[in-house]
């Protein structure tokens, strides 16, 4: 089994200097200004001198999010864990929060699309913005009945102002679900390069092509098809396959419609096949990192907790090969070991942090730092 951590986007954004009637002359300069402080910050007294991330800084106030404006009573200042030597941090962007606020931000993210997710299935880690902080929340199930979040100072990366008063967290990516895993062209190169036969792939792309072609036989073998590539969802075409799925009709080719839309559908994996060999791997998962801030893993030990819509609740267990995403170093392709159903009253039998993969806090090099 398999699971990869997830990957961002970046851009850029361009500002005309104009006037305003309430602030005046509004420019760059300004805009920058009232985003918060990046003079003489302590923990990152360089950053004037990197303009790279300088410019990052900046732009992590204009990332796309979701606004989830929730009471939060309270902000907890927690310490990073790192390694005995403090060469290596565990939880670099990993903070923590209560169950309740979780469920107030998943409430909060539906009002506007009514039908997204159930509130009882609400996500149990957020990546998010707090005033100039970022990074990944997850709930911590030693913080009930409060609103509270808990910050490290890896995830602060500019001092910034509540202006609003009312506690506004950003929210760039809810983790209700998880997603299909795929090889991709720099992964398959690593992995050869650490010894894996390149039978390996190639039997998974044979498998791949032909599952493409045989699932639109079917309406259900369609919808599965398009929902593992991510194809149609913001139509509801998956869910739509399935329902009439149900209604009895099995197949519905002599309609012009749905033929031209299968046909573009499996030419567009087809395409990523080809020339990104953009590979779905059975059985394997793309999950976002988190820490285990409770310290019950060993060195080498992982837990991950599946959430799927169909499948129900599943425990990776035993030896998992687990990538980071972007793959560009040898290091970033590792064996661990996932725990599978936790023990009873532990960490994790009392919170299981769907659809998230923790990683172990102990030990030096082999561990992998979450960011």
């Amino acid at each position: 089994m398999l699971a990869q951590l997830g990957i961002s986007d970046s851009f850029f954004r361009f500002v005309k200097a104009f006037q305003d009637p309430n602030y005046g002359h509004v420019d760059a300069a300004a805009i920058i200004d009232s985003l918060g402080t990046f003079h003489g910050l302590p923990y990152d007294p360089d950053l004037m001198r990197c303009p790279a991330r300088y410019a990052a800084r900046i732009s992590q106030a204009f990332t796309a999010t979701d606004a989830a404006v929730v009471p939060v009573e309270e902000v907890l200042k927690l310490d990073d864990i790192t390694t005995r030597d403090g060469k290596y941090v565990f939880t670099d962007g990993v903070g923590t929060m209560s169950k309740d606020l979780a469920r107030a931000i998943w409430k909060k993210l539906r009002e506007p699309k009514k039908g997204h997710g159930k509130l009882s299935d609400f996500p149990h880690a957020y990546q998010v913005r707090y005033r100039g902080s970022k990074g990944m929340l997850s709930i911590d199930y030693t913080l009930n009945g409060v609103h509270s979040i808990g910050l490290r100072p890896s995830m602060t990366k500019f001092e910034a102002d509540d202006v609003s008063g009312e506690h506004e967290i950003e929210i760039a990516r809810a983790f209700d679900r998880p997603t299909p895993y795929y090889l991709n062209r720099p992964l398959i190169m690593l992995l050869e390069g650490l010894g894996i036969s390149y039978d390996v792939f190639h039997n998974f792309q044979e498998k791949a092509v032909s599952d493409t072609k045989s699932a639109t036989a079917t309406l259900t073998g369609a919808a599965r098809l398009l929902e593992t590539h991510g194809l149609g969802a913001s139509f509801r075409l998956p869910s739509t396959m399935q329902s009439l799925a149900k209604l009895g009709l099995d197949s519905i080719y002599d309609d012009p419609f749905y033929t031209r839309l299968l046909k573009v559908g499996v030419y567009h994996i087809l395409r990523d096949l080809k020339h990104h060999a953009r590979i779905p791997i059975p059985g394997a998962w793309t999950l976002v990192g988190v820490a285990d801030v409770h310290h019950y893993l060993e060195e080498g030990e992982i837990f991950a907790c599946i959430k799927h819509h169909t499948e129900g609740v599943i425990f990776l267990e035993g030896p998992v090969l687990i990538s980071r995403s972007p793959t560009i170093h040898p290091g970033d392709i590792q064996l661990v070991r996932a725990i599978g159903i936790p023990p009873e009253r532990s960490c994790f039998a009392r919170e299981p942090l769907f659809n998230t993969v923790v990683f172990s806090v102990q030990g030096a090099i082999h561990s992998m730092a979450c960011r």
